[in-house]
């Protein structure tokens, strides 16, 4: 740690590296014995309600937004509101029982949108450390900060995947954001590497619940710190597929949202 912040960024670094690769080889030994029947299992591969409901929240923001469009056609199965006014083609809000969820989407791949919203270049600075820059933070903290105000601290909580996950835990990192927020907050497959000087921090948040694959390189350095909030599934091998799962998630469980327990 010689040398000041340069050097202790670094040190983290490899440290956050060790702790997920000590993660995963506990995971990778934990499927090996358990398929050779010499012990059980130690991951259920379980999906809560809550990330379910989630799940659809967050597909519901993958579609095209605006007074009118096609958004609020999938949250309205679960009882919630599309608020247009507030939401943007990256972050989508909805409101139940006088409180909301903010869901920031997550990239928007395959056409001309990924390139047109920079969803691409927010991608390749997560994957160096650095979401500050690309992922218009100064923006949605404003307007978290008037959601606040509006609904009151405490009845606003966050949902998202990928690389929302990124913008979420980048605003959560702010203590006087954190604060304020609800208590469940939900991240899917968030988008954070080991060269995030914030992932120690957010990986222990008791507000932030996390549901990812054990090898999908989006998420997976998470495990560095994991703790009771962290669901780690270990049912699917294929890298990709593990962090396209949102399909997955949103039809595990399609009850109705359940109060937090």
């Amino acid at each position: 740690h010689v040398g000041g912040g340069f050097l202790d960024r670094i040190g983290s670094t490899l440290d956050n590296i060790g702790r997920a690769g000590k993660a995963q080889f506990d995971v990778m030994s934990d499927k090996f014995l358990s398929g050779m029947g010499i012990t059980k299992s130690r991951y259920k591969n379980n999906i809560s309600d809550e990330a379910s409901i989630y799940a659809r929240l967050n597909q519901d923001a993958y579609l095209k937004g605006g007074k009118g469009g096609a958004r609020g056609s999938i949250a309205k199965s679960d009882g919630y509101e599309y608020l247009s006014d507030h939401s943007t083609d990256a972050r989508a809000v909805y409101r139940k029982d006088g409180k909301l969820r903010v869901i920031f989407r997550g990239t928007r791949a395959g056409d001309a949108a990924a390139f047109k919203n920079n969803d691409l270049f927010k991608d390749a600075s997560i994957a160096f450390g650095d979401t500050s820059e690309m992922m218009n933070i100064d923006d949605e903290r404003t307007k978290v900060n008037q959601l606040f105000d509006e609904y009151g601290d405490g009845n606003v909580e966050f949902g998202a995947y990928s690389l929302g996950g990124g913008t979420a835990l980048e605003l959560m990192a702010d203590d006087s954001i954190y604060k304020r927020l609800g208590e469940h907050n939900h991240m899917l497959a968030p988008g954070i590497t080991a060269l995030n000087p914030n992932l120690k921090k957010v990986s222990k948040l008791h507000k932030a619940f996390f549901t990812y694959h054990h090898n999908d390189a989006v998420a997976n350095s998470l495990m560095a710190h994991s703790n009771d909030h962290h669901n780690v599934l270990t049912d699917q091998d294929d890298p990709l597929k593990a962090h396209l799962f949102l399909d997955r998630l949103a039809g595990a469980n399609k009850s109705q949202d359940p109060e937090p327990k």
